[in-house]
């Protein structure tokens, strides 16, 4: 038996908080993994549903409280799957998305259990 690969490339698990807009409607998310080409994220099951092929922007914040923006990763839903506590959904970064992901990877550090942000986001 062998085992092949789906990905492109590797998926880090992350935590980071933020919120995605779509049609002009802002909704908080958090970002569960992260790799260069796309991420999936979560918004409550309460929130309008977002359908695949709608374009989303997420705003990331360094420090939720404070809501200090950033980076901002846009692309297009490719995936999606209900429970009912949340939904999860696939983004697939656009160029644009794809220029801001390589900055905000090379931001973040391995903490022993999962990637997260350090201090600061150097450009």
């Amino acid at each position: 038996m062998k085992l092949r690969q789906l990905r492109k490339e590797p998926r880090y698990e992350v935590s980071l908080t933020g919120y995605a807009t779509v049609n002009g409607k802002k909704v908080e998310t958090e970002i569960r993994d992260l790799s260069k080409g796309g991420c999936r994220f979560i918004i409550s099951a309460l929130a309008k549903n977002i359908e695949i092929g709608e374009e989303v922007t997420i705003d990331i914040f360094t420090d939720p409280k404070k809501k200090q923006n950033q980076l901002s990763l846009s692309g297009r839903l490719c995936n999606l799957q209900s429970s009912l506590h949340y939904s999860k959904y696939g983004l697939r970064f656009d160029l644009a998305g794809q220029d801001h992901v390589k900055i905000l990877l090379s931001n973040m550090k391995f903490n022993g259990t999962k990637f997260v942000l350090k201090s600061e986001i150097a450009p």
